[in-house]
């Protein structure tokens, strides 16, 4: 499963050159503790957060640059974060978690290889991946598998999912086309229990 199966689209976010203010009110009402800022061509240029607003009313009392910076409006670009990790749509769900929880972030946005945000990705959306119906799962594991298997045809592996617990049985022409059946399986989002009964087609040996 790919994030851009999961992610949410319709993101609140805010502009480099919009003021300050008015973004914390974005944030407050969508009650969120950061949103991602883009330019005004919608590609991401940065993020807005919480802790930035904290540094910025600790430092503005005591900073000549941000009494400088109070003359004018103060716009998120004087308080944004730059650098932003982000994850693409097509990347999977379990490597978006993977990346979350090294970054220790809840929540990631989402962009494309143009840079544009498309979306963003959360813990509870990778969570509910796990609750996805075994016929989304199957489906998917054939696809894969069509993908991947080499010399095996894809009707001689059988596939069947029961509550997340997947049965794949059949034969392969390889130990290696075997090995590769077994992680394709368990790389597939949702998937909790593997088995398999495959065995070697005639003439191959599986040792």
């Amino acid at each position: 499963m790919l994030v851009e199966d999961v992610m949410t689209t319709q993101v609140p976010a805010c502009f480099r050159a919009q003021p300050l203010v008015a973004a914390a009110l974005v944030m407050r009402h969508h009650d969120v503790t950061a949103i991602p800022v883009i330019d005004a061509d919608s590609r991401l240029v940065g993020s807005l957060s919480v802790d930035d607003l904290v540094r910025w009313q600790a430092r503005r009392n005591v900073s000549q640059r941000w009494t400088r910076i109070l003359e004018k409006p103060v716009l998120v670009a004087h308080v944004m974060t730059h650098e932003v990790i982000t994850v693409s749509p097509g990347e999977s769900v379990a490597d978006a978690a993977r990346v979350m929880q090294y970054v220790r972030r809840s929540a990631l946005p989402v962009v494309n290889a143009e840079g544009f945000l498309v979306g963003m990705v959360s813990k509870k959306d990778v969570a509910s991946a796990l609750t996805r119906t075994d016929d989304s799962m199957q489906l998917e594991i054939h696809e894969q598998l069509a993908q991947r298997i080499g010399t095996t045809p894809i009707d001689a592996v059988e596939v069947r999912v029961e509550s997340g617990s997947v049965t794949v049985s059949g034969t392969v022409s390889t130990e290696r086309e075997a090995q590769v059946v077994r992680r394709t399986v368990a790389n597939v989002t949702g998937v909790v229990g593997i088995h398999t009964e495959l065995v070697p087609d005639v003439g191959a040996d599986l040792n």
